[in-house]
This record gives C-alpha cells, sequence and structure tokens, in this order.
C-alpha cells in the first residue's frame, strides 16, 4: 500500500523513473491473484496501467507492457464475473499489442503476445454467446501464427514472466470457469506452440525456450458453415473495421497521433428560445468558463450558457429537449468552428460505442457519415454507400449480406453526420446527392455537426437538441500542455498564454497543438497573431518534410543538421516548388469548396501551374506523388487503392494558410502594378492573377464567411504597401449597408496586422471602430456592444473610450462579456468598483463584480473591495453577493477578515435556503392531465405515424365515442388520436375533430389538437378552431400543443396569419408570445404578412413591436426580398434598420450589401443574391447612409 500511495502522491507526472514500479505492480497483482485476494490484485493491475499509460505510448516496449498488462487484468476481471470490463480490456490488450506489432513486426515476442491474447480473447467472447466474433478473432490469430510461424527466437527482457505466472506468457490452465472451444494447456520447458484443427497443425514459438501450449479446436459456429449469414456483431465488427482503417487516432500536428481518450469533449447546451428568455439576464451575468469562437462564426451560434454543460457519456439520456418537453434525445445537432473538434468528437462517439460499449444498449449499429466524402462518391441508395465505402474489403456477397442485416437494424441505427456545412450548398438540390442528403437527414436517430455558417437549426427537421462544442477549458489547456508539450518548456507556454491576448484562441485544440509544438519557433518579443502561429508552424513541418523529401543542394542530399540551420527565408526557397503548388491547391479547393482532392485533382492543379509558369521550371510528373510524404496533405482512404484515394489537409485552418499563401504573395507582387481602372466581372483567379483580379476578387469575397480567417491570415502576411493598399481595397465599394459585418472584417484584419500598419492607418480604422462601439451601445439590445465584447476588439478602445462618462455602464457591461481581461482592464474596473462604493452605486457595484468572474489572483486592493459588498445585506442585491462570493472563492490567499465575512455569508445563505418555502398555485384541471400523463399522452418523443385510412363503421363508432362523457379518460384520448393518425381525414372525421376542439373537457381537446401535429397539410377548415384553441383555450397545455400543431402547417392562409399578428397589438402579453412562437415555426411567410409585420413595427405599443421584430429577425431573407421589391418610405426603413436589420446584424454579424445591380446576403447556406433595378440602387444607398448618419452616436474621437 505504501507504494501505491506514493505514485497516487506523485499525481501524473509520470517519467520513466516509475517503469520499475509498473513492473512491481504488475508482478504483485499475479502474486496477490495466486493468493486468491483479487481485490488487491484488482488494484495492482490498475495502478501498473495508470503508471505505464504515462509513458510515450509510441514506444514498442511500453505497448507491449500495455498489452500484457492488460491481458491479465482482463482474465483477472472474468474470474470476479465483471464480463463487461474484461471485454473492454481485452479490446485495450489487443490495441496495444497490435500497436506493438506495427512499431517492430520483426519481433517474435510480439507475434506471440498477440497470438495469446486473441486466444484468450476468442474464448471470452464465445462465453458471452459471440460465436461469429469470436470464430473471427480464433481465425485471424490462426493467420497469425501461419505467417509468423518458427521464424524467431525470442530473449526474454526484464518485463516478462514465467510461463506459469502470467497469460501474457503463456496461457494459464483453467483460467475461466467457461467450457472454452479449445483446450489450453502449459506445456513443459521443451517444446513449441501447437494448434490442431480440423485442417492441421501449426507450429510457432512461445516465450521461453522450448514451451509447449497445445491448442485443440472445435468449430462449433454455425455461421462459420453458413458463409452469406451474417450476425449483428458481425455488422458492428464490419463497420468498426472500416473506422479503424479511416484512423480513429487524433492526428496531431507533429504527425504523431493521440489516443481519443486523451481527447477532451467539452459540450454546452444551446438553449431553447424560452429558456434563453428565461435565462437572458442570468447569462449576461455569468461567467463564461470557455472562450467561445474568435469570429463572426461565433455570431452565428445562439447564446450558450457554459454553465449548462453535458456530458458525453449522458447525451443519450432523458432530458429537457430544444422545445421545452423532457424526454430522450434523437435528432441532435451539435455546432462549432473549425479546429474546435467537432471531428474528433465523431471519433469518439465511435470509440466509445464500439470500444466500451457506450449506447448499445440504446442503438444496435453506428453509422459515421462524413459528409464531404460523398461529393466525390454519390451513392444512389445507402445500400451502395454501405458496400462501396463501409464494405470494400469483402467479398461481394459478404458486403450484400452486411448490408441487409444493417437494413433490418436501421431504425435502431445512430447515424453521425459530420460536416453538414461542408455539403450546406447541395441540400436543396434535386440532384442525386441533394436527394441522399436530405434522405440521410430524415433517419430517425442522428447526430449532425456543423459549423455555425453552414446550416440554420430552424430549417432542419425537428431536433431534439442543440449542442455547441466549445473546445477546451482552462483546466482542459493545463493538462494537454502537461501531456503532450516537452516538460522544458510548460511553464513557459503557460505563462505565455496567461499573459498575452493568444488565451483566446488556445481553447482550439488545432491551435494548442500548434503552439505546443512550435514553441521554440515562435517570436518572444512580439505578440503572436494566427499568421505569426501558422507560419512557425509550418517552418518546423518543412524541415522535417524537407529531410524525409531528401531535398538535394547541388546534387548532394542536405542531412538534417544543415536543414535545422537554414533561416526562414533560405528554407522557403529551398521548398518553393512544394510552398507555391500547396497554396494554389488550397485556393482552388476554397474557390470551388473543394476540401477533398483525387489523385486526378492533384494532377490537374501541377499542370496548371506548369503551364502558367512564367519562370520555365516544371513540376515534374512524380510531384505530386512525393508530396504525399508531407505532413501536409493526408487521406483517410489509407486502406483502397491508390486511384481511388482522397486527399486532405492536415486540418482546415491549413488549408486556410495556404490559401492566405497563395492570395499575399500575389498582392505582395502586385504592389507596383497600377490599378486598372475599368470594371472587373469576378471570375475564378488564374495561376497569375493581375492587380485587377485580385482586387475584384477580394471585393466580391471579403464578407464571405468562407473566407473570414482566409483575410485575417492575408492580412498577417502582408508587408508594406502591399499591406496598406489591401486595407483601402477593404474599405472601398462594395459595403455592408447595415455596417456591422465590415467591422467585423476589419477588426479581424487590424488584430493581425496592427504591427506592420502605419500609425495613422491604424489611428483612422480605431476611430471608425469607436464610432460604431458608440452606435452599438446606443442601439443595441442589452445596452453592452458585441462588436466590443469579443477578443479581438482593441481593448484599449474601451479603457480610454473618449466619452467614458457617457457609457460607463456600458464599457463595463462589454467588459464583463470578454472572454479574457488584461491587468489593464481589471485595474480600470477596480476604480470603477471604488467610484460605485464611493457614489453608493448599486448599478455600477453589480456589474463591476459580474464582469470580474472569470479573474483569478485580484490585486488585494480589489479583494478589499469586493469583501465589503458582503456585508452589504441590503444595498445591493442577493445575486451580487452571491457574485462575489463565487470571486472570492477562487482567489489563492484572502486576508482573514475576508475569509470570516465569506464564511458569514454562507451561513445566511444556509439558512436562507432552509427557511425558504416554494408556494406552487395549482392548476386548472390537474387531474385530467395527471390522467392523461399517466394514461398514454403523446409526447414529441413517442409521437407515432399516421396510419391508413379506416373504415366508416370504425370511424363512426370511434366518433360515438368521442362524445361519450361518461367514457374514461384514457379511452377518449385514444379515441381521438385514433381518428387523427388517419393518412387521409374524411369529411366525418374531420367534423369529429373539429367538435372535438370545441368540447367543454379539456382532455378532449388536447387530445385532438395533440395529434393534429401529425398532420403538415390540414383541411383549411380547421385551422380556425385550432387558431381559437392556440390562443384563448384556458388551459396551457392545451395552448402549447395547438401552437405546435399550427407551427408543424407547410402553409396558413392568409386570413389566418393576420388574425395572429393582429393579436400582437392586443393587451394579452401571452397571446402575444404565443403568436410569436407560431409565427416563428413557419419556414416561409408571405409578402403581405411581411407587410403586414412591417406596419406593426411602426405601432405605439413597444411589446408589439418588440414581437414583431422577433418574427421578422427568423425571416430575414423574406425580408430582404422585401427590401428588394417593394416600395418603402423612409420611416419605415428606419424602422425596419433599428428593430429588424441592427440587432440582427449585432447578433449574427450578417452582412447585407449591393454589387452587380444585385442585393447580396448571406444564409445558412450560402450566398444569395436579389436583382435591383437601376433606380433602387440608389434610393437604398442613400436611405442607409441617412439612417447611420443621423444619430448623434457616431462621435468624434476628439470630442469627450
Amino acid at each position: 500500500m505504501e507504494r501505491l500511495g506514493q505514485v497516487w502522491r506523485a499525481g501524473w507526472g509520470i517519467t520513466r523513473d516509475f517503469y520499475k514500479s509498473a513492473e512491481d505492480f504488475h508482478k504483485e497483482a499475479l502474486d496477490y491473484e495466486k493468493q486468491g485476494d483479487l481485490d488487491k490484485a484488482q488494484a495492482c493491475y490498475l495502478q501498473a496501467l495508470r503508471v505505464t499509460e504515462k509513458l510515450n505510448s509510441t514506444e514498442s516496449k511500453v505497448c507491449r507492457a500495455l498489452a500484457r498488462i492488460n491481458l491479465d487484468y482482463a482474465l483477472l476481471l472474468e474470474k470476479q464475473r465483471n464480463v463487461i470490463e474484461a471485454g473492454n480490456a481485452y479490446q485495450q490488450a489487443q490495441r496495444y499489442g497490435l500497436d506493438a506489432y506495427r512499431l517492430e513486426s520483426d519481433q517474435a515476442e510480439v507475434q506471440v503476445l498477440l497470438q495469446n491474447i486473441g486466444l484468450c480473447r476468442s474464448q471470452y467472447l464465445l462465453s458471452q454467446k459471440q460465436s461469429a466474433e469470436s470464430e473471427r478473432v480464433f481465425q485471424e490469430t490462426i493467420q497469425l501464427v501461419k505467417e509468423k510461424a518458427a521464424e524467431h527466437e525470442v530473449t526474454s527482457d526484464g518485463f516478462l514472466y514465467p510461463a506459469n505466472n502470467s497469460a501474457s506468457a503463456a496461457h494459464r490452465p483453467n483460467f475461466s470457469s467457461y467450457s472454452p472451444p479449445f483446450s489450453i494447456q502449459a506445456g513443459n520447458t521443451e517444446g513449441k506452440i501447437i494448434v490442431q484443427n480440423c485442417q492441421g497443425t501449426i507450429n510457432a514459438p512461445v516465450h521461453g525456450k522450448h514451451n509447449t501450449v497445445n491448442v485443440h479446436y472445435y468449430a462449433p459456429n454455425v455461421e462459420a458453415k453458413q458463409p452469406h449469414a451474417v450476425s449483428l456483431d458481425s455488422l458492428r465488427h464490419a463497420l468498426y473495421q472500416h473506422y479503424q482503417l479511416s484512423n480513429l487516432s487524433i492526428q496531431r500536428v507533429s504527425g504523431e497521433t493521440a489516443a481519443l481518450k486523451d481527447c477532451y469533449i467539452n459540450l454546452a447546451i444551446v438553449e431553447s428560445q424560452t429558456q434563453r428568455t428565461k435565462d437572458k439576464e442570468e447569462l449576461e451575468k455569468q461567467a463564461a468558463a470557455f472562450e467561445r469562437l474568435p469570429s463572426s462564426e461565433r455570431q452565428q451560434l445562439e447564446p450558450t450558457n457554459p454553465n449548462k454543460l453535458i456530458a458525453l457519456e449522458k447525451l443519450f439520456e432523458a432530458q429537457k429537449l430544444r422545445d421545452g418537453s423532457e424526454g430522450v434525445p434523437k435528432r441532435i445537432l451539435i455546432q462549432g468552428r473549425a479546429g474546435i473538434g467537432k471531428t474528433t468528437l465523431c471519433k469518439k462517439l465511435v470509440y466509445e460505442y464500439h470500444h466500451n460499449g457506450l449506447w448499445q444498449d440504446r442503438f444496435e449499429s453506428l453509422l459515421w457519415v462524413p459528409l464531404r466524402q460523398l461529393k466525390t462518391h454519390v451513392p444512389k441508395r445507402l445500400e451502395d454507400l454501405l458496400c462501396n465505402q463501409y464494405f470494400v474489403g469483402h467479398e461481394s456477397h459478404q458486403a450484400q449480406a452486411l448490408s441487409k442485416i444493417f437494413h433490418a437494424h436501421q431504425d435502431k441505427t445512430l447515424f453521425i453526420l459530420d460536416g453538414l456545412d461542408e455539403v450546406a450548398s447541395e441540400l436543396g438540390g434535386e440532384n442525386q446527392l441533394g436527394t441522399f442528403l436530405r434522405a440521410l437527414l430524415e433517419e430517425k436517430y442522428v447526430v449532425i455537426t456543423s459549423r455555425p455558417t453552414g446550416v440554420d437549426a430552424n430549417k432542419l427537421s425537428k431536433l431534439d437538441l442543440e449542442l455547441e462544442t466549445i473546445g477546451f477549458s482552462q483546466a482542459n489547456v493545463q493538462a494537454y500542455i502537461q501531456k503532450f508539450a516537452p516538460e522544458s518548456q510548460q511553464a513557459a507556454i503557460q505563462q505565455f498564454i496567461k499573459e498575452t491576448p493568444l488565451k483566446g484562441l488556445v481553447n482550439i485544440p488545432i491551435q494548442l497543438d500548434a503552439l505546443c509544438h512550435s514553441w521554440d519557433r515562435l517570436p518572444k518579443n512580439r505578440e503572436v497573431t494566427m499568421a505569426i502561429l501558422y507560419e512557425a508552424m509550418v517552418d518546423k513541418l518543412w524541415r522535417k518534410d524537407s529531410v524525409r523529401l531528401e531535398k538535394e543542394e547541388e546534387g548532394k542530399v542536405l542531412g538534417a543538421d544543415v536543414i535545422e540551420d537554414l533561416s526562414t527565408s533560405d528554407l522557403e526557397e529551398l521548398m518553393t516548388a512544394e510552398i507555391h503548388y500547396l497554396s494554389y491547391l488550397a485556393f482552388k479547393g476554397l474557390e470551388i469548396e473543394k476540401i477533398e482532392f483525387s489523385r486526378e485533382d492533384l494532377s490537374q492543379y501541377r499542370k496548371e501551374l506548369n503551364e502558367g509558369s512564367q519562370t520555365g521550371k516544371k513540376l515534374p510528373i512524380h510531384f505530386t506523388t512525393n508530396l504525399k510524404k508531407t505532413s501536409y496533405l493526408h487521406t483517410a482512404d489509407g486502406h483502397r487503392l491508390e486511384s481511388e484515394r482522397q486527399y486532405h489537409f492536415l486540418h482546415l485552418t491549413f488549408q486556410e494558410f495556404f490559401a492566405a499563401k497563395f492570395l499575399a504573395g500575389h498582392l505582395q507582387a502586385c504592389t507596383k502594378v497600377e490599378r486598372a481602372p475599368i470594371h472587373i466581372v469576378q471570375k475564378a483567379l488564374s495561376v497569375m492573377p493581375s492587380r485587377a483580379e485580385l482586387e475584384a476578387f477580394i471585393a466580391t469575397h471579403k464578407y464571405n464567411p468562407r473566407y473570414e480567417i482566409v483575410w485575417w491570415m492575408v492580412a498577417g502576411l502582408l508587408k508594406d504597401t502591399a499591406l496598406e493598399n489591401f486595407f483601402n481595397v477593404l474599405g472601398q465599394s462594395p459595403r455592408d449597408l447595415i455596417g456591422m459585418h465590415h467591422q467585423q472584417v476589419i477588426m479581424g484584419c487590424l488584430n493581425e496586422a496592427r504591427a506592420q500598419l502605419k500609425e495613422t492607418t491604424v489611428e483612422q480604422l480605431e476611430k471608425e471602430l469607436i464610432q460604431w462601439l458608440n452606435f452599438e451601445m446606443e442601439n443595441g439590445q442589452n445596452g453592452y456592444s458585441r462588436l466590443g465584447s469579443q477578443r479581438i476588439f482593441p481593448e484599449h478602445l474601451l479603457l480610454k473610450h473618449p466619452a467614458n462618462a457617457r457609457y460607463k455602464l456600458n464599457i463595463i457591461k462589454t467588459l464583463g462579456a470578454r472572454s479574457v481581461l488584461s491587468g489593464n482592464a481589471i485595474e480600470f474596473l477596480g476604480k470603477e468598483l471604488e467610484d460605485g462604493q464611493q457614489k453608493e452605486d448599486p448599478t455600477a457595484i453589480q456589474l463591476v463584480a459580474m464582469a470580474l468572474t472569470r479573474s483569478e489572483q485580484l490585486p488585494v486592493t480589489i479583494i478589499e473591495a469586493l469583501g465589503k459588498i458582503l456585508k452589504l445585506q441590503n444595498e445591493v442585491g442577493g445575486f451580487c453577493r452571491e457574485v462575489v462570493t463565487d470571486i472570492l472563492f477562487r482567489q489563492d490567499d484572502l486576508p482573514e477578515s475576508i475569509e470570516r465575512s465569506l464564511l458569514y455569508q454562507l451561513e445566511v445563505d444556509n439558512s436562507e435556503d432552509e427557511g425558504h418555502i416554494m408556494m406552487i398555485s395549482a392548476p386548472v384541471s390537474l387531474d385530467w392531465r395527471h390522467q392523461m400523463s399517466t394514461a398514454d399522452s403523446l409526447t414529441a418523443e413517442d409521437r407515432v405515424d399516421l396510419q391508413e385510412k379506416l373504415s366508416e363503421a370504425e370511424i363512426k363508432v370511434l366518433i360515438e365515442r368521442l362524445r361519450d362523457e361518461d367514457i374514461n379518460v384514457e379511452s377518449q384520448a385514444k379515441a381521438a388520436r385514433t381518428l387523427g393518425q388517419q393518412r387521409e381525414l374524411s369529411v366525418s372525421t374531420m367534423g369529429a375533430l373539429i367538435a372535438g376542439l370545441k368540447d367543454k373537457r379539456p382532455h378532449v381537446r388536447y387530445a385532438v389538437a395533440d395529434t393534429l401535429f401529425l398532420h403538415k397539410k390540414l383541411d383549411p377548415e380547421i385551422h380556425q378552431p385550432l387558431l381559437d384553441r392556440a390562443l384563448e383555450d384556458e388551459e396551457g397545455k392545451i395552448r402549447e400543443v395547438a401552437i405546435e400543431a399550427l407551427g408543424q402547417q407547410e402553409a396558413l392562409p392568409d386570413s389566418v396569419n393576420q388574425a395572429l399578428i393582429e393579436t400582437l397589438k392586443g393587451e394579452d402579453r401571452y397571446a402575444r408570445y404565443r403568436v410569436v412562437k407560431i409565427l416563428s415555426q413557419r419556414k416561409e411567410l408571405s409578402a403581405s404578412t411581411i407587410g403586414t409585420l412591417l406596419t406593426v413595427l411602426q405601432d405605439e405599443k413597444e411589446e408589439a413591436v418588440s414581437a414583431a421584430a422577433k418574427v421578422l429577425d427568423l425571416h430575414t431573407e423574406e425580408l430582404y426580398q422585401w427590401l428588394a421589391c417593394s416600395t418603402f418610405d423612409k420611416s419605415k426603413l428606419s424602422s425596419i434598420y433599428f428593430k429588424v436589420f441592427f440587432p440582427h446584424s449585432c447578433k449574427h454579424i450578417a452582412p447585407l450589401y449591393i454589387q452587380d445591380d444585385s442585393l447580396h446576403f448571406y444564409t445558412s447556406v450560402g450566398p444569395k443574391s436579389v436583382p435591383l433595378e437601376a433606380d433602387k440602387i440608389q434610393v437604398l444607398h442613400e436611405a442607409f447612409a441617412r439612417i447611420k448618419a443621423e444619430p448623434a452616436y457616431f462621435i468624434d474621437s476628439d470630442r469627450s
């Protein structure tokens, strides 16, 4: 136990010095097991595994050790009847054994270890009645023995054990109480392994010299005799085999891999509109443990409460769904920006399902579909996808059989659809790919991943849960650095992150990995931008790749030491051809939305570069073959023929970086070329684009979300005059009519290029940022600036605002919304806290306290000022005291007086909790609702499908039952639902349902309204009764289901829409809320409905205006269409701008601009445009300019 305690106290900082301890633990485990003390044996096995797992798992010696320990541990678990954990241990043993085999396949001891693992695991599987899987494992083991029989003698090292002690050295006799399919006997010290089956005898070496193990095999497997018959186990195995071939490990920047058990997945719940409204103030106040997206992709996501995380293993447990109901989610959307870990999440789901058995009781199979691959292999049917992609290594008849088994279990299969944004432009198409994608999205159980700019959650079929993968928490970042960064660099990296603005970027896994890998190449005397980070990373990778490519100078291969000593410019000269090719490939791919490249694509781009070359140098035919050896091009099709493989960049951000290199290189070269005065119609760029073509490209795509990170990197790569020209081009026409998106673009580029720009340019750009900051703080809905709250907004503009007195509270709220605060910001907030206490301003005190919630190690002066708040029992609210308590608890050292105040506050809080009594007002007709829920309540989770038409006699019986007042609740509910679930509603059925909606009994009205949800095309006669229930029913539950039924309709008549909109003008705020919910669920609104809603925007009632604005915010596409086609006066456009366009743009950073006689905007599926008449273009330009110029919010930076 003492040794266990020493390792436990040593924590996870395990080094090679602990290797002997792992051996000791393993030996002790075997001794305890021999003595019959299985609990102590288990403890020792676990410690042995923990110690060994901290070593370098890329070394064969470590993998062998892990395989042996897991094998013996699995056998122990079988003894303890812990069969699930035993299965996991066997899988781990086989995984590490295979890793060791790949690392040194010529080692006979590794071969023997794999044989032993295979035989033990085969027996275990048979005992679990998995005969097909047992047969497969055994045959693979036999094949391994055949291939490597008698090739080597094995010498024992210090970590090998005698045959009578460890199953990893030789199988134990009678090691399981189950009857094996073969006999395993430990022999004497002279001999060989003899594996016998009906086909003959196979010989192979075993540990030690001349040990003998006889294995007699009897094949009980029925499937072995019926090669065309396959089981669910066979299907799962075939799918998992495909996933393993596609690489389930995490590819690091260095080229090394990280195990999925070492990845961190943080999923935050994107709350429903109802819950967001309820938690609105709380969300503004609470600290975010995670930095959200550093780009406009962040604005595409709905507000996420980072305190409402959901553990991965609880993903499919009962919980509150997106619509507010309780249930088990079936359809889940998970969003996150590039590099945040969406594909890693998919791999983790696959790994947990197949490796640890997670969710196997809920889903019979799991299909992971990287959607981008469908663009190159377009299937007609799901069967084609399975046979041609997933079962490609099987014989044709086997693939067909597996496909049939999948089809039999399809309704209980979890579909993981990875990267919806990458195929979003295909969703609306009527071609083969569009049809197939829509069919996939309609599957019963789906997990969809996407970048935020690629999908609109409201446009997808009903989602049960909307989540965001939010990258690494601060604790994850620390753990990652400790695990993967060299020990000598860890402290410096952590200090660097803490003191620089980069802190907001490292929650993105790919960028933290880049930082750790490239630390020795990063400049230590300047701020690190994305461009600098990727340049350092690429520099380091090229040095490694140039050795691999055997780069020469004057016919002599350069050694690693020579390449390591090269300057950055010399290295780029050495790798010029590769850099130019990858830059062109990356750009052309982004230009046509292509991130997977075939062999033909790679060859075609080589030819294009050769044709456009102005130096006369040609890239040789074998160039792209060599390029596949570099760190940048990867394939998930390693198991396929070369002609069938698709290649992609190491990560999408690398493609974006190299695309930026292409643009920056040509922009830099074109600096001295005068700009052509003629108008260029944008088209695809050539190998050597002119300056005019480049500037036309920038003008066309500067607001395109797909190029946002590219523009940032272009700004970071450009120098001198070329950089100044780039910002000039960004500022030219077209300009965003709303204005916010343009500032987003400028802000990101300025953040990358500040150090290289002229001081006068920086001052002018910051002056405009201040103007927009003021404009948003005056007109924003929450009193703070979303623009200013982003990490890339210059913090000093907030701290030294020219009109600080006027906007003091807005600035404090804006600082509080930022993910990272510098020391200067904390000092500023400390002064504002002191000022608020002197002036006895509770609002300022509370806002400052909330702004400091993420800060650790605060100055003593601020801690003391916060301590005073605890003593203010009445002057500030209880919430403020709770916030201060949380802040103080996170500080390392507190004065004794503050500690006493904290203890007192805890006592007060506890006494208040104990004495609190919750008053509940009884709902109307509680009895019937209870009966409905216990009888047969139809929830969103368990609504059944529509049924075939009933006979007239059956309908008549059901109608009579529905009208019978003496029948019980359950029977009436079932009668109503049975009537409503007919695929076609007859006239008599319709009449009965309409009567049911008007019935005086609430359970009848509820059952009818609830079942009508199944129909997307209801008869217009039923719309009005349903509308009456939605707006007027005294039962809230009935109103809710009626609203759902109306919202489900593909179309509603204008009369119903007009009635709904009139309700917005009424006094009943609950009715307004319900109308907003109905109209928000509509996929499209007619032009007349849009027009009526715009009229409501000018209503005198603020509540009505707010309700109409909420609806229009969800239908901006139709609003843009209306704007292009309708006439309007100045006041109406002003209302639209301030009530809809501007708030929407603040929230989503959505651009609206005029180019080439069209109005352009972006939707969830990409860019769209509406043609404009010539006179309309001028009218719109002037109208928007007047609206933004009239308010006094655009103050001069000199006014203060």
